[in-house]
């Protein structure tokens, strides 16, 4: 991606703002607490984990719809493609090996991407440091945009949408996996028990920084809801096949 030959670069990773700790910090703090920050040779096995893992069965449940993803977007042939909030890259280097496209992978979590760029760096596969807001971004340049796992952790859908639309060339996709997308009436109970897992957490300041979005603010967009989890037949599989996460997944079209 030529664009980023303009950034300065260090330990394989392109800078394309500066780096801050706000967000990191306390979200390293959670990932710790939860045993989420793996080891080199567990990050290489993604989406599978050894079924011996605590985690085991949440990534047995996400791989389903990992492998949906790269099974369309193979078949799409995309060019250029964002990996927005790509963590350790697993996802970066999946998309790069599965669809041919070159990927590029963007958080603002260094810790993770050094070991994605450790890991999974390559001439189609690429990390960078970048608030997806305050970053020069060429416009009209991805094909595909993907949030896996991350939309909760920005605050505001009216801004981030037109943002990424903004990024898009003619036909381009974006398409969120694996957060959670509520219903407006459930928001008081929902907030109450995130407040509630980050007190347990002792890592209460991480409130400020988890977001719940809902069906209803997704309205505008005209969301294809290419996975619903309440369905029950959603519900039958994962609980007899094990197929399919609990959150949904969406495609959003360029153009409303």
């Amino acid at each position: 991606m030529e664009f980023l030959a303009s950034y300065p670069q260090r330990e394989n990773l392109y800078f394309l703002t500066p780096a801050t700790d706000r967000f990191e910090a306390l979200y390293l703090q959670v990932r710790e607490r939860e045993g989420r920050l793996y080891p080199d040779e567990l990050v290489r096995q993604l989406p599978q984990l050894p079924t011996q893992h605590p985690h085991h069965r949440e990534w047995h449940l996400r791989r389903w719809n990992t492998q949906r993803l790269l099974d369309r977007l193979a078949t799409e042939g995309p060019k250029r493609l964002l990996d927005l909030g790509c963590g350790n890259g697993w996802l970066s280097h999946q998309l790069a090996a599965r669809t041919g496209a070159s990927v590029l992978g963007v958080d603002v979590n260094a810790h993770e991407l050094r070991q994605a760029a450790r890991l999974f760096r390559s001439d189609r596969c690429q990390f960078a440091y970048g608030d997806i807001f305050e970053a020069h971004w060429p416009t009209d340049y991805f094909d595909v945009i993907v949030l896996d796992s991350c939309l909760q952790y920005f605050p505001d859908l009216d801004r981030l949408i037109p943002r990424l639309r903004a990024l898009l060339g003619d036909g381009g996709r974006i398409h969120i996996l694996d957060s959670p997308i509520y219903h407006a009436a459930g928001l008081p109970a929902a907030r109450q028990r995130s407040r509630a897992y980050y007190q347990a957490q002792e890592v209460d300041e991480m409130t400020q920084h988890y977001f719940h979005h809902t069906w209803e603010a997704l309205a505008p967009y005209q969301a294809e809801v290419l996975h619903q989890p309440e369905s029950w037949t959603a519900k039958l599989s994962r609980r007899l096949r094990g197929r399919g996460t609990p959150f949904p997944w969406l495609l959003i079209k360029d153009q409303a």
